[in-house]
């Protein structure tokens, strides 16, 4: 007989249950891997569940159940590290076992009830001054250990359930924000009229399946959090018009996602989505869409289904190109495709109708087409390769998108704006100088030098409106080879409004 199945023959099911329950849980997996005597006990997957049931870990399907629990536990501890609280610190350093554990559990979501019941009163106090005078929350700074801490939150748990239903209909906005909150008191998810909910720099990993029961939420505010996976009953939120979720980590949506139809805002920017949602393509109301700092390579055509969308930023990706059909987005008026791969331009963009700003700074363009759309106004296509300019300097209709260099247009004329507004005199030559191009849109872009680009040679233009070369001399690594006469013969005419 084996040592796995004289332990498995004399320990009962309750000896083990008491054993892993008296371990360190993350060593007990550790340690059950390399030793045969508590292998029968840290390899069954039914007693791993059991210890998942104990301290609430939430199920992943596939992931195998103990590593769910190590990893549950393990970012459990990470944040009781980051909260920097002396009141845990002696739980901290003790084995991880389910009691400590769940004790543990415990203290996070006292100390976030109490951090929620101020936030819920100074609401109160804002929109409905005097309602509610039997409301109050204890101080958490007066409060010196885990114990005292877990049992004010249960005496505001108690006076909050007896009068939560007194809480002024004007109380429709909550804001929470906290840097060392673990989670969203179920209290919040109570607030039925609630209209708008900001929780922004917290702690928290997941949102409960209860905001669901929040009904009337219109606005959704979910900014520096680490929440990895969204409940699928947000889908349930019918009248949810804008959902900002900027700066967490997800990776996918729910797939009933599409059910938000109101949704007209949505901002998943810097999460860590490796494909586009095709949820979202079913978002028949959506106007804006930000996905900029992800890990997109592509697109789905079904992505050109959002006819209302009037602003896409699709910035900080991996994209190198853009679906065929892309003229279906016929509301479009702003599109960003910054720090992206694209190595052609995406003539694509030529084909929006009505295309009013396209950027394209920071990718590999060698090259931009000789004409340009009727409605676009703004073009930047700054810090790329570039290697020559469009001989027809990008006109349309009298107004000059590019006086020679479409690269550095926004770049160059802000710097003579800012070298020319220190006097009335040099208001007017700056006057002057804006009327003389006749630039119909400048785009700022501040004053970052270099431009960093290609240009041997710019197209023949004359003086004064040549004024640009004195700086495109500076921007332009290879900007020695395009001076000319023009340049002096321009400085001439600038000193004589000095």
């Amino acid at each position: 007989m084996t040592v796995n199945q004289t332990i498995q023959n004399t320990l009962s099911r309750d000896v083990q249950t008491t054993i892993t329950n008296l371990l360190d849980i993350p060593d007990l997996c550790r340690f059950g891997l390399v030793n045969k005597a508590w292998q029968v006990i840290a390899s069954q997957d039914a007693r791993w569940r059991e210890i998942a049931i104990q301290i609430r870990c939430p199920n992943k399907g596939k992931v195998e159940t103990r590593r769910q629990v190590t990893d549950f536990i393990q970012t459990l501890y990470e944040k009781g590290k980051k909260l920097e609280d002396p009141r845990i610190q002696d739980i901290l350093v003790q084995p991880k076992t389910v009691a400590n554990v769940i004790l543990l559990q415990k203290y996070f979501k006292a100390r976030d009830v109490l951090f929620f019941a101020e936030s819920l009163i100074s609401n109160i106090q804002l929109f409905a001054p005097g309602a509610l005078p039997n409301l109050t929350a204890p101080k958490l700074e007066d409060l010196t250990s885990y114990g005292t801490v877990i049992d004010a939150a249960s005496t505001f748990k108690l006076d909050f359930s007896l009068c939560k239903d007194q809480i002024p209909v004007s109380v429709t906005s909550l804001e929470i924000s906290n840097k060392k909150l673990t989670h969203i008191p179920k209290q919040v998810f109570q607030i039925t009229q609630l209209t708008h909910l900001y929780i922004q720099d917290t702690l928290i990993s997941e949102l409960s399946e209860q905001i669901g029961d929040l009904s009337n939420l219109q606005e959704l505010h979910l900014f520096n959090n680490f929440i990895s996976r969204l409940p699928e009953n947000i889908t349930k939120l019918s009248k949810l018009k804008k959902l900002l979720i900027k700066n967490n980590l997800l990776s996918e949506l729910p797939k009933k996602f599409h059910a938000l139809s109101s949704l007209k805002k949505l901002v998943l920017g810097s999460n860590r989505f490796s494909k586009f949602p095709r949820q979202i393509c079913d978002l028949s109301n959506l106007k804006k869409l930000f996905f900029n700092n992800n890990s997109l390579s592509g697109l789905p055509e079904a992505v050109t289904k959002l006819s209302k969308l009037k602003i896409l930023d699709l910035s900080k990706n991996s994209l190198h190109e853009l679906p065929k059909n892309l003229h279906k987005l016929s509301a479009l008026t702003d599109l960003y495709l910054d720090n992206n791969k694209f190595s052609n331009f995406p003539i694509e963009t030529y084909d929006l109708p009505i295309l009013n700003c396209l950027s394209l700074d920071h990718n590999k363009l060698q090259s931009i087409p000789e004409n340009r759309p009727k409605n676009l106004k703004t073009l930047s296509v700054e810090h790329n390769q570039l290697t020559h300019l469009p001989k027809n300097k990008y006109t349309y209709g009298g107004f000059s998108l590019a006086a020679g260099n479409p690269l550095s247009l926004a770049g160059r004329i802000n710097y003579i704006s800012h070298c020319f507004t220190r006097t009335p005199k040099q208001r007017k030559l700056n006057i002057v100088l804006l009327c003389l191009m006749s630039f119909k849109i400048l785009d700022y872009s501040g004053m970052e030098l270099p431009f960093r680009n290609l240009l041997k040679q710019i197209p023949g233009i004359g003086s004064p409106i040549s004024e640009g070369l004195g700086y495109l001399y500076e921007s332009n690594r290879k900007g020695e080879e395009i001076m000319d006469s023009a340049l002096y013969s321009t400085l001439d005419w600038l000193r004589s409004f000095l």
